[in-house]
């Protein structure tokens, strides 16, 4: 949350002036699926990744990997009851950043901060 929080309050970062609009400025310029939707990630991803963040369309897994180039699913340290953890998602169709409640054994990608 404190990094949607914070990409959010920066003018340069949002999409149509949409505090909930910071996918593109998330999201890596290559290997996402075409899409028209307005400040969707696929759409003119030429202009992505403003931020640095850099997200791959990396899918995920389950008892195979799907998705790549569709989604960048990224875990987060919250974790819920019966094995679930919180994690954040990026599609080559939206322009937001999703937040979803998943089961721990599906595999997404992880993103390291140093302290």
């Amino acid at each position: 949350m404190q990094l949607t929080d914070f990409v959010g309050e920066q003018v340069a970062f949002q999409c149509d002036g949409n505090s909930q609009h910071i996918a593109k400025a998330l999201s890596s310029t290559k290997g996402w699926n075409t899409s028209m939707e307005n400040c969707g990630i696929g759409d003119n991803p030429s202009s992505n990744n403003a931020t640095g963040f850099n997200a791959l369309p990396a899918g995920y897994c389950a008892d195979r990997c799907i998705n790549f180039g569709f989604v960048a699913y990224f875990r987060t340290a919250t974790q819920e009851e019966n094995y679930r953890t919180w994690g954040r998602g990026l599609f080559f169709d939206m322009a937001i950043m999703g937040r979803g409640n998943d089961e721990q054994y599906l595999a997404f990608s992880v993103r390291c901060l140093r302290n």
